[in-house]
This record gives C-alpha cells, structure tokens and sequence, in this order.
C-alpha cells in the first residue's frame, strides 16, 4: 500500500507547488528585505529576488519536483531562459499593477507572483525538465 506521501510526491503539480511555494516565500522575502530594509527600488529588488532564487528553484525542482536526470548544462540553460521569460512577464505585471493599477509593490508583487507561477510549472514541465 503506498503512503499518502508517494502518493503527493507522484502528482507533479502539487509538488511542484509546495516546492514553488517555499521558493516563492524566500524570494518575496528577499524582495521585501531589499525594498524595505535596504531601500532599494522595486525594480532592483526585483531583481536580487530573481537572481538568488533562480539558484534556489533551479536545485529543488531539478531535485525534488521533476528528478530530473538530464544534463545540468542543459536544463539551467533552459532553466536560466526560462526564467528571463518570467523575469519579464513579472517586471511588466509588476510595473503595471504599480504605476497603472496604483498598488503597492508588495501586493503587486503578490498579485503577478499567481500568473508567472502558472506559466513557470508549464514551461519547466514541458521543456526545461521534460521526461
């Protein structure tokens, strides 16, 4: 009988959220730390969040979400260009919500962070870590 472990560690998805999820914790963290405690710009804490967590997410999904066996050159590479497409996708939303949409950075933040996460499963499980 499989424990309800093996059972959550098979379906990717909920993996790849729960593992997403602390990525996501620990790079807003790094995001409000750099604009709040260090006082820099949104944009340039976008982009030490972005920086420090790619190394992050990058070992624990290659790890623990996809067990993935290919070629560590390959997928940070695709990884890496992945994440440019996020950065992107992120930095646009999060300007948008702030300057157009009059929200705070943090919320805004919080808000584009629920769109890039779907399209990063999407991407990195048909692409970057694809069986």
């Amino acid at each position: 009988m499989k424990s309800w472990i093996e059972t959550f560690q098979k379906s990717r998805v909920w993996v790849f959220l729960l593992v997403g999820s602390a990525n996501t914790l620990i790079g807003y963290g790094i995001f409000g730390l750099a604009y709040k405690t260090f006082g820099m710009n949104y944009s340039a804490a976008l982009i030490v969040a972005y920086i420090l967590g790619i190394l992050i997410s990058y070992s624990n999904h290659r790890r623990v979400t996809f067990k993935s066996t290919s070629k560590h050159h390959q997928a940070f590479t695709r990884f890496g260009l992945t994440y440019l497409l996020i950065y992107a996708l992120n930095a646009g939303l999060l300007i948008g919500l702030i300057e157009w949409g009059g929200l705070d950075p943090l919320v805004g933040q919080a808000v584009a962070l629920i769109f890039v996460t779907i399209v990063s499963f999407v991407v990195q499980r048909s692409w970057v870590f694809k069986s």
